[in-house]
């Protein structure tokens, strides 16, 4: 009677509210945190909207200098450097940029969870209640890939095609008027593709929806108005790209090959031995009680969460990959875990009567105790106090660099440095070559994806007069390259300076 009485809903209710506010309250606190990446290596895409906000392009060739890869779709970097405009955010003031960049994410992501209530309550007429507990899971489970990066973006228009084709289902089914729905399923589904490439896998999963019932005459629809959409996207990007730069960056710029070394240390380590392994049985679950309703809602929800699930564990296997592939995912299975609730939780009584409530209870205590440590990491004033002094020291190292250059224009800096725990290609975003260091050196490079003869001859003829590297005292090398032309000229805070000496 204790047990039931500790895990009653309301108190399971509650905590999960508790969980989502700390949540919340931390992602507002790592806006303001100085740090140079909230995830995913941030200061690669905070780069581009610097570049943005500064007039220049978003893709450029990646076999010239800048050397510059973009590799994630535009529309995330055209929002927030819109967004940056009005504000008056300078892309020199590079703290205001990822602040930026880290707050519209923020805002994404409280949409996209605005969604999944919509979606519970609208489309499968579940409890408002059930759609806030579906959200906050979705809220809590958001990958670090998603606080200042495209995917928060590409996230809320995902889920935003899925809700109008749910509306789209239920006013078919009950004879209404339902071809708005249908429309806009099909733009938030372009717009989804142009915040992210892996959202190429919403129009499959309609296709097959649309031929299962065989409904031929709406996915003549769905294709022509799609592509037609796709190619008045690709025309705004060559006028302000170019199609070719867009296909170098954002096709080949992730033709980072297969790796099932890769998937099992960083897929089957960090997401399924965490939290994705208990997933997978609820997925069974809700697949088998989902097969039994007739509703086409509820068929298309099936459909949809088995070809995810599928096609995420397929893009997984690539170099480079991270658990942040399977968000759309398991935000589909907190869905179909709302909705089916009173069947679900008959099906876990048979194992206890408190078992389900046990279950939740003990994921968010998990949740919870996980955010804390880094919640009070970075409100700790000693913490905070030791990265504005990194970020001091690298703002005055970059502004040494300037002064060397003096009215020299153009990339004249390699940073010779892991960037993701540093501020050097921001502070120096206009005279930083090669930025992209880890899609380079880990994908790129070795692959032979692009040319770098020329930045091998940059190197060399003393175009790029500066290398910049960490305090190891390691030799001067990238990849196979030895810089034996540039000497060390002078250090500062431990980072050595290398001056072209032909």
């Amino acid at each position: 009677m204790r047990l039931q009485k500790i895990l009653s809903n309301r108190n399971i209710n509650m905590f999960a509210f508790l969980v989502f506010g700390i949540y919340l309250i931390y992602r507002v606190v790592l806006i303001f945190y100085p740090h140079p990446d909230a995830g995913g290596v941030e200061n690669n895409v905070i780069w581009f909207i610097q570049r943005l906000l500064d007039g220049h392009h978003l893709y450029t060739d990646p076999e010239s200098s800048p050397y510059s890869i973009a590799q994630y779709s535009p529309l995330y970097y055209y929002i927030t450097v819109g967004i940056g405009k009005i504000a008056g955010i300078s892309p020199d003031d590079v703290l205001s940029v990822f602040r930026l960049s880290r707050t519209v994410s923020l805002i994404f992501n409280l949409a996209y969870i605005g969604v999944i209530i919509l979606i519970v309550k609208n489309v499968f007429s579940a409890s408002l209640l059930k759609g806030f507990l579906a959200a906050v899971f979705a809220f809590i489970f958001l990958e670090i890939t998603s606080y200042s990066r495209p995917d928060s973006l590409e996230l809320l228009l995902f889920f935003l095609s899925i809700y109008c084709t749910g509306r789209w289902l239920n006013k078919k089914e009950s004879g209404e008027k339902s071809g708005g729905f249908f429309i806009w399923s099909i733009v938030f589904a372009v717009l989804a593709l142009f915040s992210k490439q892996s959202s190429v896998m919403l129009p499959l999963i309609m296709l097959v929806w649309l031929i299962r019932k065989k409904w031929f005459k709406e996915s003549g629809v769905y294709l022509l108005l799609y592509f037609s959409l796709l190619a008045a996207g690709l025309f705004l990007v060559h006028y302000e790209s170019g199609l070719k730069a867009l296909y170098q960056n954002t096709i080949l710029g992730i033709n980072n090959g297969v790796s099932p070394y890769w998937f099992f240390n960083h897929i089957v380590t960090d997401f399924y031995q965490e939290f994705g392994l208990l997933w997978v049985p609820v997925l069974v679950m809700v697949l088998l009680l989902l097969k039994k309703e007739r509703n086409d809602r509820y068929l298309f929800l099936s459909i949809a969460l088995l070809l995810i699930f599928i096609s995420s564990n397929l893009f997984a296997v690539k170099w480079g990959s991270s658990p942040g592939y399977f968000t759309e995912w398991c935000g589909l299975v907190f869905i179909g875990i709302a909705v089916l609730d009173n069947s679900v939780m008959a099906a876990v009584k048979l194992i206890h009567p408190q078992f389900g409530s046990f279950v939740i209870a003990f994921v968010l205590i998990v949740k919870m105790s996980l955010i804390v440590y880094p919640m009070l990491e970075k409100v700790r004033p000693e913490g905070r106090r030791q990265m504005w002094a990194g970020y001091k020291m690298e703002q005055e190292l970059a502004g040494l660099i300037k002064t060397k250059l003096g009215n020299d224009s153009g990339h004249k800096v390699f940073n010779n440095l892991y960037s993701p725990a540093s501020w050097l290609n921001n502070l120096l975003f206009r005279q930083t070559v090669l930025p992209q260091y880890e899609v380079v050196i880990f994908g790129t490079w070795k692959r032979k994806v692009f040319d770098y003869d020329r930045f091998r001859k940059e190197m060399q003829d003393g175009t790029v007069q500066y290398i910049l590297g960490g305090p190891t005292g390691e030799p001067l090398l990238f990849s196979e390259l030895q810089f034996t032309k540039f000497m060390l000229q002078d250090s500062l805070y431990g980072y050595r300076i290398y001056h072209y000496n032909p």
